[in-house]
């Protein structure tokens, strides 16, 4: 998603198990006044793919531009997660950001080579962070 085609309005949803990883995200981007945004988060691959898929409490979820998402989670982790929205054709070209504390997991699972896909470090910095939801 080019976010100038969205008049800088970005729906965002958070994929993690930290609470405090959630926190330090939303932090970024109140500070970042050129994107309107909404972010939603839940903790695990299960609940993301309800989320998606607008199952049970999450009807009325609204469709993410972007998803970051954690590889290390209970329940299901990022790896099945990825698996299992690019498999679905009505949520296959969704933006995924992978969040990794290791480049080699991210490239042991050719991320690189994926559609929609990227990759970002932990522990995430500020600018770099915002540079490349700009992008996005």
């Amino acid at each position: 998603m080019n976010i100038e085609d969205s008049k800088n309005h970005v729906e965002i949803l958070i994929v993690e198990d930290n609470k405090a990883d959630i926190r330090l995200i939303r932090e970024y981007f109140k500070d970042d006044l050129t994107i309107y945004h909404n972010i939603n988060a839940v903790t695990d691959g299960v609940e993301a793919l309800k989320y998606l898929k607008k199952e049970g409490e999450y009807k009325d979820a609204v469709r993410p531009d972007i998803i970051l998402l954690d590889l290390y989670m209970p329940r299901m982790g990022g790896r099945e997660t990825l698996q299992e929205i690019r498999k679905d054709d009505t949520l296959a070209n969704l933006v995924i950001c992978v969040m990794t504390s290791t480049v080699n997991e991210a490239m042991n699972m050719n991320i690189d080579l994926m559609p929609y896909t990227f990759y970002m470090n932990k522990p995430i910095d500020a600018e770099n962070f915002l540079e490349l939801m700009h992008k996005a």
